[in-house]
Order: C-alpha cells, then structure tokens, then sequence
C-alpha cells in the first residue's frame, strides 16, 4: 500500500497520507516519499494547486513512535547519534513547504498533532473540520516542535500567544484556532471536502504567474526592508508583464469575442468594453513603465552623487596643493603693494576655481559631463597657472615684462 496518494483533479493535485489506521503517523519512507511528490506536483505546469490531507479520520499524528523506538527514522536513535551535520533539511517536507512557488492548501479532515501539525503550519491555506483538533503538546512529551513550528508560531501569532499556546500544550478546537488565527476557516464536517474543493478551484482559476510570484514575495518579504522588497516586487511584475501578457491578452479577447451581443446572467457583452479594457490595460502598463523609468532616474542621480562625493575628496586635497603653488608664488612675485595685492589676486583665483567647480558639477548631475570631467577640470584649469607662477617665482622674474612681450611679437612678426 502506498503511504502517499496523489490524485489529480483539474489543475488541483491532491497529496493524501496514507496510514489511516495510526491516523496516519510519519515514517521515514512516508516523509521521503511526500517530500517528492510535493517537488514533483510544484514542477508541474498543470498544478496550480497543490491540497494537502490526510486519509481516514486523521490529519497525521505526527512522527511514527514505534519506528523510533526501534531506533529508525528521523526520531530514531541512528541519526541521533550522527549528529546533525549528516542530516539535509534540505529533504525535510517542512523546508519543501516553503521553498515551492506552488501555494498549498492544508485540508485538516482530522487531528494534526505533533510533527502534523507542523506540516500544516508550514502549508499557505489552512482549512479545518470542526471535527478537528490542533495538538501542540510538545512540552508535555519533553520536545520541542522540530520541524518549523518554532519558526511559524511567532510569525502567524505573535511572540505572546505563541508561547501560551506551546508552552501550555493544550489542544485547539477548530473555532479555537480559527478565531487566534492559527487556521484561516473552521467548517462543518459535512462541507469540509467541498469547501476545500471550492477554495483550490478559486485558486486555481487565477493567473497561475501572478499566484506563484504573490508566494514567493511572501517568502522574500519575511526577510527584507520595505525599500528592498518595494524594488523587488517592481521587477517582478515587470517580469510578469513581459512573460504572459500576450498569452493572457489572446485567452481574454478570445473570450469576450465569443460573448460578443451575448446575454447571460443579465449581462450583456460588446465591442466597446474590449476597447475599454484595452485602453485601461495600456494605461496601467505605462504607468508602470513611468515608474520604472523613474525609479531608474532616481537610482542612477543616487549613482552619480556617490561618484562626485568619492571624486571631491580626492580633487580637493589636490586642489590644495594647487592653491599653494599659485599663493606662495605671488607673495614672491608682487613685491608693490605690500600683503594687501597677493591676497586680493589669490582670492580672485579662489573665486575662479569656485565658479568652474560648481558649473561643472551641475552639468555632472545633468549627465552633460562624465564625473571625471565635472569634478577636475578646475583643477586641470589652474594646475598650469600654479606651475607658471612657481617657475617665476624660483627664476626670480617678474610675472609680466614689457620687453620680453613686445619682443616675443617681434619674433612672431
């Protein structure tokens, strides 16, 4: 007999445990056998949904006791004693559960105790029978829930009731977990399997990109800032848009071309309102590629400011140096005046330099330059007047000499 059936119903993929005489205890087979139909059903493009139950009258009771006091299995003495550096979680169903992009319904027909009750915590979608119980007495058989529900419990609960409900140990009724939010909705018994059905068939309807993609922002945003997952769900939906917006747009125009002056259910279909999608789709499209595009404007003036900062550190410490070759030089060179004619004529090179930084700076933030440019050409500029100054200054010359000018004339004449 098979410890795990699958059953396909549409694009539903119904998982069930299958030991339904000890209400469907874990072994290790079960476990590796489940954690391979959860990987295959998520591979398959033909699931949208993946329903995970139990067969019989229990969800799963957790980890098989006799298997482990035989020393086999996860809770067998074996993989005690080896440590757990020879175990994967990476083959652990829990660690499946939230790695797949497939979103999973938990259908709790029954009590989820122990390891079972972490199976379900770690499926997206619980819906339980009212004939159902939830059993986290850990603390009362002297364990800890090992297979993720010391990581769901906070996240679903919050830290209080979290422990109130791992440390009393005491089990939950369906309208008790419903209402502390353990389960998303406690039905009758009679309705159980149809409101489950009703549930994945309404899933499953969806786009089955964006259903995927809404998981897997989830998984991410338990882990990111706003501003990191707000950049990550802009790419994604970018990438939805350029993965299956021709595929859904043929499937809806082809459907509302067959409705076409159609009545039914006091509707009526016609040409126009495929216009009016039409235009609403575009204009939802260009606003988001306006974002886009200036979400990427804003990302590259980021870009370019860091630039001019770790480029103005640099090219105001050489601008230092430049300013001494041109100060020093001059209080040599104009001997008239006394200290009142050097400062003036410094200064006036200050005011140059100044000028020439900031215009280039602002043709750097708008991209008319590179920052290289923008950031040293004031520098380069007044680089050769300091080198000038300095030679007149160690030659002992004057800075401009009349003779030497009218002959410097003659000689180009």
């Amino acid at each position: 007999m098979n410890e795990v059936v699958v059953e396909n119903r549409a694009n539903v993929r119904w998982i069930k445990l299958n030991r339904p005489q000890v209400m469907n205890a874990i072994t290790s087979e079960m476990l590796s056998s489940l954690n391979e139909e959860l990987k295959k059903a998520d591979e398959n493009k033909e699931t949208r949904v993946i329903v995970l139950t139990g067969e019989g009258k229990g969800f799963c009771s957790g980890l098989d006791l006799k298997q482990a006091a035989a020393g086999e299995g996860i809770g067998g003495s074996d993989l005690a004693n080896a440590g757990a550096r020879h175990y994967s979680t990476r083959e652990i169903c829990t660690v499946t559960l939230q790695r797949i992009d497939t979103p999973v319904i938990a259908a709790l027909n029954g009590p989820a105790a122990g390891y079972g009750l972490d199976l379900a915590l770690g499926c997206d979608i619980r819906i339980m029978s009212e004939r159902a119980k939830l059993m986290p007495g850990f603390a009362k058989m002297g364990v800890i829930p090992e297979s993720g529900g010391t990581w769901y419990l906070p996240r679903l609960l919050g830290w209080a009731k979290a422990c109130e409900i791992a440390m009393l140990g005491e089990n939950l009724t369906a309208k008790e977990a419903e209402s502390c939010g353990l389960v998303n909705k406690a039905v009758a018994e009679e309705d159980f399997e149809n409101t489950v059905n009703e549930w994945a068939e309404k899933i499953a309807a969806n786009a089955p990109l964006a259903i995927q993609e809404m998981k897997r922002l989830f998984r991410h945003g338990l882990t990111q800032d706003f501003e990191s997952h707000s950049h990550h769900v802009l790419m994604s939906v970018l990438n939805l848009f350029k993965s299956n917006i021709s595929d859904k747009i043929d499937v809806d125009f082809q459907k509302l071309e067959s409705n076409f002056n159609r009545k039914d259910n006091n509707m009526t279909y016609y040409p126009s309102k495929v216009y009016a999608n039409a235009i609403s789709s575009v204009k939802y499209l260009k606003s988001m590629l306006s974002n886009t595009i200036s979400d990427q404007s804003y990302s590259h003036k980021i870009a370019i400011k860091h630039k001019v900062e770790w480029h103005r550190k640099w090219s105001l410490a050489v601008a230092c140096i430049i300013f001494f070759l041109i100060g020093a030089p001059l209080g040599a060179i104009i001997r008239k005046g006394g200290f009142g004619m050097p400062v003036i004529v410094s200064v006036g090179f200050f005011i140059t330099y100044h000028i020439i930084s900031v215009t280039a700076e602002k043709m750097v933030k708008e991209s008319e330059i590179s920052v290289t440019e923008g950031m040293w050409i004031a520098n380069l500029i007044l680089l050769p007047v300091g080198l000038f100054l300095s030679y007149k200054a160690n030659t002992d010359s004057r800075l401009f000499s009349l003779p030497s000018i009218k002959q410097l004339f003659a000689r180009n004449n």
